[in-house]
C-alpha cells in the first residue's frame, strides 16, 4: 500500500488516491451503509428502517465535513481528486461527457 509523505507536525502531503479511493472518496462510509443496511432489513421493523434512515444521514453529513477539511488541506490536488470520483459510489461518465456522482 502507498504511503502519504508527512510533515513533521503529521500532516499529509499528498491524497491518498490509489485503490478504491481513486473511484470513490469513502469508501469506508459505503461499507458501513450497507452494513447498517443488512441490520436494518433483517427485522425490517420501523424502528430499525428509521435507525437506518439516522445513520445514513450521519455518515452522509461526516463525509461532506471530512470534504470540506480535506479541500482546505489539499486545495487544487483534492479538487481534481473530488472531480473524477463519486462520494459514495463511482462517478458514471455519460455519453454526452457528463459526469453523474452520487
Amino acid at each position: 500500500m502507498k504511503r502519504a509523505r508527512r510533515l513533521a507536525a503529521g500532516q499529509p502531503v499528498l491524497v491518498c488516491a490509489g485503490g478504491l479511493f481513486g473511484r470513490i472518496r469513502h469508501p469506508i462510509y459505503l461499507g458501513d451503509a450497507v452494513f447498517y443496511t443488512a441490520f436494518a432489513v433483517y427485522p425490517a421493523t420501523a424502528v430499525s428502517l428509521g435507525l437506518l434512515v439516522v445513520a445514513v444521514w450521519a455518515l452522509r453529513r461526516q463525509a461532506e465535513r471530512e470534504d470540506a477539511e480535506m479541500a482546505e488541506m489539499f486545495g487544487q490536488q483534492h479538487a481534481a481528486w473530488r472531480a473524477r470520483t463519486g462520494r459514495f459510489w463511482p462517478a458514471v461518465r455519460t455519453s454526452t461527457g457528463a459526469t453523474q456522482r452520487w
